[in-house]
């Protein structure tokens, strides 16, 4: 019951969302009709244009037509480039996803070990110092860093030339290794606060009464650790990394313009000062899409690595 409840919810959450989403595209300042026309348009010529692209016909129904059209992978024409929205985010998507993957694989290669160490690290000398570096790496947002490596060791150390991207089509290696230092960029900050989150989460379940009875009958730390805290700390960790994933896809929008990549981050900006609402309205919603997902995969996860929330 608890996982459908949680899928009618998701459902529901994207209707609205597309209806609120769809709405404002509606009230924005500015005529996107004109926009493609040119300000010499007469009103004959932009009557025609409104009604080939449904413009006259009732909000409702438009809405109706647009969302009936995303579910079944119908995007509608870009009034910018004349072409089906489809068929340009097809060569995008891969690229922003490859760079979020990317990103979030190295939030969790470097915070799941950092954070069980910064914990077994608790009283230490190096404590203080390693909490105060965490801090200030947690503090610095992603495209001030991605500013740095494309200073330091794109245009200094020359170990990549900003600019340069290279196609996933034309050399699978070259493009993965493009995208290391935007996705260390991203991933940075997020994997400060992971450890940040699975330390504290770490240390408030050692004072637990189960981990004392578990000393009290010969269990090793290590044991205790890894078998029996670590199970019940991840589970707000699983949660915020659901929560990270979507702060990834919307930091790689970002860092695609610091690091000339083009994908959707870079396409969503040329759309909105084009007024190609078609293209910025699906681009928004294949994000939101993405956020609601994400959030929804956490509940579900957490069910399955906490069985005692589904009670709750």
């Amino acid at each position: 019951m608890y996982i459908i409840r949680k899928t009618v919810s998701l459902f529901l959450t994207l209707f609205l969302f597309s209806f609120a989403a769809f709405m404002a595209f509606q009230i924005i300042p500015g005529d996107s009709v004109v926009a493609m026309l040119g300000t010499e348009a007469t009103p004959e010529q932009i009557a025609q244009m409104r009604s080939e692209l449904g413009y006259d016909k009732p909000l409702l129904t438009r809405y109706w037509n647009w969302i009936t059209g995303f579910a079944k992978g119908d995007l509608g024409i870009s009034q910018g480039y004349k072409l089906p929205v489809a068929d340009i985010l097809r060569d995008k998507i891969p690229i922003t996803a490859a760079l979020s993957i990317l990103a979030f694989l190295m939030v969790v290669i470097i915070s799941f070990p950092l954070g069980i160490l910064y914990a077994k690290l608790l009283g230490s000398p190096l404590n203080p110092l390693l909490v105060a570096l965490n801090q200030i790496v947690m503090s610095i947002p992603p495209f001030f860093i991605g500013i740095i490596f494309t200073s330091v060791f794109g245009i200094g150390l020359r170990l990549f030339t900003p600019g340069n991207f290279v196609s996933y089509k034309d050399d699978p290696a070259g493009f993965w290794l493009y995208l290391v230092f935007p996705a260390l960029a991203i991933a940075l900050p997020r994997s400060a606060q992971t450890i940040k989150l699975l330390r504290s989460s770490i240390l408030t379940e050692t004072t637990k009464d189960y981990v004392r009875s578990g000393t009290s009958r010969g269990n090793t730390k290590n044991r205790l650790l890894y078998v029996h805290v670590l199970r019940n700390a991840l589970i707000p960790v699983i949660t915020f990394l659901a929560m990270t994933f979507s702060n990834i896809v919307a930091g790689s929008l970002i860092i695609e313009q610091i690091f000339v990549i083009p994908g959707i981050g870079r396409l969503l900006l040329l759309s909105i000062s084009n007024r190609d609402y078609p293209m910025v309205l699906t681009i928004v919603m294949i994000i939101a899409l993405v956020v609601i997902l994400m959030n929804y995969l956490a509940d579900i996860l957490c069910q399955i690595v906490d069985p005692r929330t589904r009670i709750r």
